[in-house]
């Protein structure tokens, strides 16, 4: 590639003026076709059209579509006038100048460096010239001339020899070629390039010296070769200007080329020259300051010139590497690519961005990327390298590639069936899960129904949405609606009716549809889970229960019919017990035996009227009444019924209660009795020593808390939630020898529940327990609207 530098000329001209300009140049060669050079010669008419110079100018200058206006404006239509005799002709001639004149612009743009891209492009110009000429010529010109209508048959010549043909095909291509070569000598002249107001290359400021040396050799060659023939042309003066026409031509080829080859030599060596003096120039300009490290070393890897910013991304002082070896800073394992890079440079090609490991001087190893190329000076050829720091870039793609790969991972292995949907319903990306029951494990390009074994698709219908159940189809509608919505659907149930071997199989489905966008075309991705197994669990699971729930009902009316039986005959034995401890005639000893059968047959009765509450209140037989009760009322005589009890057990039962008026509870008295009764009985029953105090406090969201609190044995934290399952109690030897049921705490947290209330407990081993529930005041009536 030449490396040349520009220097700016004057402000380039204007989208408008370059359009007018090659309007110019299409009408001048119009203008100025009839002025073309012509000899003739036997069968064959040289004629050099050198007025298409301009048109072609334009094309070179400034590039493809002011190539094409200045076709229109007349480049291309000069054949009409210099030819008018062949007829139809004449149209391909002048598509072939459109054509010309347009490709010579794809090549070339004279407001940009020329490089080897412009060279490969000049020869394929040429190239399409001779084979334009020679298809032409040698195979459509006597086709296309007896296509000519009638009224201008008789105005052209048919049928031409194969050699006048061929002599038509030579001297049309050497005009076509010859017109390249000369329209680039033109831009490579400082003058025309100031003209059409291109920037022009310093290395070609003496192409103006060599042009003009050229075209003086030129003429001088003419005049003395025309002077020494003089005889010639005298004696023949019928030929006099044909002939002189025939040696100008020559001549003026045979200049351009050599002008042009000079052009090419001055140019290179000039480039040779200034090349390592302006790099080293740019590279100290640059270098010095760039965050970037710029090597310059040569091709067995000496290494000439370091920037100062190696100091900070490597840890070497510039001076420390000046003299040594490339490759002694290398890693071994890296050696084999550095030769590679090195080979590649060798053969004039760049490297770009390739990544590689380098020590820092501390051991460190940071990754970089090299950039680099050839370039010359002084006979000699250096390796220009820019190394960039990229190892915090790399850690951060090394982080992105294992989420990346993570979220593949995921994506793949998930249970879900996961697909991503285009507009069509065709499947760009789909998960491999249900591979293991059959299924495709790639779907991509299929369209849902394939994927999904839609029992509803048409017979040889691959399109997703034509059947007839597509309407009612879940999935279908739900991705649908969020590519029209954009709306996300999430766990929807739907029933999918499955084509498999067995026949049609009816699966339930979970699908979940989000809106997505992907390189702006809208896409939808459709989960979708089968949950078949799980229905019918949850069916078995609901049958299981309303069987559960019967036999819970039977057991509740067989223990509530129980205990009423059992009580009848209880209250007999109670009764004569009574009374035969009441008979004076039994002794002691027997009085005692008869004291036996009362106590154990209260304790029976008290079993079996909590066995009888419970069972009432899980059946649904049990409802609270509510209506506005006092406070104080009902405090005090719960206290009486119990503070004797308390006595005995040498326990203080206290009752704690505000001075001040106590609004209205709204609750079922009878029910109320029944907690706090079964609470106090418990305190009494598992406290040794100390008191036991009832009461209540306001509560919050307008209701009161009643409590009881004692200093018995307390319940380990461990056991809280156990003490209100049924017939359980904390298994502490005391509470083994206390007995009971186990119900009192369970009737008593299902009946404050069925008021709305919540009954909570806060205990601590050996110290005591308190128990609390709240009950709506009378002004709410909260849990009985």
């Amino acid at each position: 590639m030449l490396i040349s530098r520009f220097y700016p000329g004057s402000k380039p001209y204007s989208h408008f003026n370059k359009i007018a300009i090659s309007v110019l140049s299409g009408v001048l060669c119009f203008g100025l076709a009839t002025y073309s050079l012509n000899v003739s010669t036997n069968d064959v008419q040289f004629i050099y059209p050198w007025a298409i110079v301009f048109p072609l100018l334009v094309g070179m200058s400034y590039g493809r579509k002011y190539g094409f206006i200045a076709a229109l404006a007349g480049g291309a239509l000069y054949p009409f006038l210099l030819w008018p005799q062949e007829g139809f002709a004449n149209v391909l001639y002048s598509l072939f100048l459109l054509a010309y004149f347009t490709f010579s612009g794809w090549f070339v743009d004279g407001n940009k460096e020329r490089s080897e891209h412009f060279y490969r492009g000049y020869f394929f110009l040429v190239g399409f010239v001779l084979l334009f000429f020679t298809l032409t010529f040698l195979v459509l010109y006597n086709l296309i001339l007896s296509l000519n209508p009638p009224f201008w048959t008789d105005r052209v010549v048919n049928h031409l020899p194969n050699g006048v043909l061929i002599g038509f095909a030579i001297k049309d291509s050497l005009n076509f070629v010859f017109m390249v070569v000369f329209a680039d000598v033109l831009l490579h002249l400082p003058f025309v390039r100031n003209v059409l107001r291109l920037s022009v290359y310093h290395v070609a400021q003496s192409n103006h010296r060599i042009f003009l040396v050229g075209i003086g050799i030129t003429a001088l060659v003419l005049v003395s070769f025309l002077g020494l023939d003089s005889f010639m042309i005298h004696s023949k003066m019928d030929g006099t200007r044909e002939y002189r026409n025939v040696v100008f031509i020559i001549l003026w080829f045979f200049a351009l080329i050599i002008i042009r080859v000079l052009m090419w030599f001055i140019e290179r060596r000039n480039v040779m020259e200034n090349a390592l003096k302006e790099s080293e120039a740019q590279f100290r300009m640059l270098s010095d300051n760039a965050n970037d490290i710029v090597i310059l070393h040569k091709m067995d890897g000496t290494i000439m010139y370091v920037s100062q910013s190696v100091k900070r991304i490597l840890g070497y002082d510039p001076e420390e590497m000046i003299g040594a070896n490339t490759k002694d800073f290398l890693p071994p394992d890296e050696l084999p690519n550095y030769h590679k890079r090195m080979n590649t440079i060798t053969k004039r090609e760049s490297i770009l961005n390739v990544l590689q490991r380098f020590p820092h001087k501390d051991g460190r190893m940071r990754w970089v990327e090299n950039s680099g190329s050839l370039i010359q000076g002084f006979g000699e050829d250096y390796v220009q390298m820019v190394v960039r720091d990229v190892t915090l870039r790399k850690r951060t793609e090394d982080r992105i590639h294992e989420n990346e790969t993570i979220l593949q991972e995921i994506f793949f292995q998930a249970p879900l069936r996961i697909m991503l949907l285009d507009t069509n319903m065709r499947i760009v990306k789909n998960n491999q899960s249900y591979a293991q029951r059959g299924q495709t494990q790639n779907m991509k390009g299929r369209t849902l129904c394939e994927a999904i074994s839609c029992s509803g698709a048409e017979p040889g219908q691959l399109l997703c949405g034509i059947g007839a159940n597509c309407a009612s189809c879940v999935i279908h509608n739900m991705a649908l609606n969020t590519l029209e919505s954009h709306t996300n659907f999430n766990k929807v149930e739907g029933i999918l009716y499955k084509k498999e071997n067995a026949g049609i199989v009816k699966t339930n489905v979970l699908v979940s549809t989000s809106w997505l966008v992907l390189r702006g075309i809208d896409h939808v991705l459709l989960t979708m889970d089968d949950i078949t197994d799980r229905k019918t669990s949850e069916k078995n699971l609901q049958k299981a229960k309303a069987k559960a729930e019967e036999s819970d009902r039977l057991t509740s009316a067989f223990l509530a019919n129980m205990s009423h039986e059992i009580r009848t005959p209880m209250n007999g034995i109670l009764g004569f017990a009574n009374l035969l401890r009441q008979d004076e005639v039994i002794n002691e000893k027997n009085r005692s035996y008869v004291d036996m059968i009362i106590n154990n047959s209260q304790r029976l009765m008290l079993l079996l009227n909590d066995v009888l509450d419970i069972s009432l209140i899980e059946s649904g037989k049990v409802h609270v009444i509510p209506k506005p009760t006092g406070v104080h009322k009902l405090f005090n005589a719960v206290f009486d019924r119990f503070h004797l009890l308390a006595k005995e057990k040498n326990l203080a039962l206290r009752l704690s209660v505000p001075d001040t008026p106590s609004p209205n509870v709204f609750a079922d008295e009878v029910r109320v009795r029944q907690v706090l009764g079964n609470l106090i009985d418990n305190a009494i029953k598992f406290t040794n020593e100390g008191a036991i105090t009832i009461g209540y406090t306001l509560g919050r969201e307008n209701c009161m808390l009643f409590y009881v609190e004692d200093t018995g044995i307390g319940i380990p934290k461990e056991e809280i939630d156990n003490i209100f399952i049924q017939f359980r109690q904390v298994e502490y030897e005391y509470a083994k020898l206390k007995g009971g049921t186990g119900l009192g705490l369970t009737i008593s947290k299902k009946l404050v529940e069925m008021w709305d209330g919540e009954l909570h407990v806060y205990s601590e081993v050996n110290k005591g327990s308190r128990f609390e529930f709240s009950v709506p005041i009378a002004s709410s009536k909260k849990g009985f609207d």
